[in-house]
């Protein structure tokens, strides 16, 4: 079922070549849109396709390491396709799903500007400190997640999660 969302952000300037490789799709990290620029207006409309909203705050600890390293994933894919994760935010309502499984291929994000412009790492501490339920173990991974995030080594980070999903892995075989 495709699902139309529309969002309208004023007093904002939006650089052309980023309005062509997300409306053209050149980045697949993003729900596909179309952009319309009305004096100091811009006009986000999102077609979700397949995709629905992802209930983070309701995953597992397994699904939630596996969605903080898909958005690790996504933050590589969209910097090589000009799109740094300074101009977008990061939050657990603009991220979608498609099907069960959790992969770069089946998590979009919804593009949203961010006007903070805050580096990918502070947006991932403070995306943890949002989806943290207390789920048993999720304090001692989570913890690990954001200190390697403070200290600027983000492939630490995804090396702990990788390390996490693996042994989860062994484990349940």
């Amino acid at each position: 079922m495709i699902k139309r969302l529309r969002q309208q952000i004023r007093g904002y300037t939006m650089p052309e070549y980023l309005i062509d490789i997300l409306t053209h799709q050149y980045s697949e990290c993003f729900l596909p849109m179309n952009i319309i620029r009305q004096n100091d207006s811009y006009q986000f409309t999102y077609d979700t396709g397949h995709f629905e909203r992802a209930e983070v705050r309701r995953m597992d600890l397994n699904e939630k390491a596996r969605l903080i390293l898909v958005l690790i994933q996504l933050n590589d894919i969209g910097e090589d396709h000009l799109i740094g994760a300074e101009r977008y935010l990061v939050e657990p309502e603009l991220i979608y799903r498609r099907g069960k499984i959790l992969s770069v291929n089946s998590v979009r994000l919804l593009y949203y500007p961010d006007l903070k412009s805050q580096s990918f790492t502070v947006k991932l501490i403070q995306f943890l400190e949002k989806i943290r339920s207390g789920i048993t173990g999720e304090e001692e991974l989570f913890e690990r997640i954001r200190k390697a995030l403070e200290e600027g080594d983000l492939s630490r980070a995804e090396r702990t999660l990788e390390k996490f999903l693996q042994k989860t892995a062994d484990s349940e075989s």
